[in-house]
């Protein structure tokens, strides 16, 4: 791992029994700092539309009946709320498929 780049809060298939998404990741050479990247261009494209994104703790609220990812993120049309607890919850791929699924 580069030693400039600053270590994130969930090492990437460390605490997924499954590794498939770690052996796809490992295969195509995609590098954890390359989806935070992703993520802050899909966040900022979000933002320069007209999204607000908010990084809260989802545990506190109750589920949304209408979602299937109302444990990982939800939105209410105007702000897509994603839950704050990144290892807890599947990393950044998660973090990524929410944001992208909202």
């Amino acid at each position: 791992m580069d030693t400039n780049i600053v270590v994130t809060q969930y090492a990437i298939g460390s605490q997924n029994p499954n590794t498939q998404a770690r052996q796809i990741l490992d295969y195509y050479k995609v590098r954890e700092v390359d989806l935070h990247r992703l993520f802050a261009a899909i966040e900022e494209q979000c933002i320069n539309n007209g999204m607000k994104i908010q990084i809260v703790n989802l545990a506190d609220n109750p589920e949304d009946d209408h979602s299937d990812h109302a444990e990982t993120c939800t939105s209410d049309g105007h702000t897509i709320y994603l839950h704050n607890q990144l290892r807890d919850h599947g990393g950044i791929l998660t973090r990524i498929y929410d944001i992208m699924h909202m």
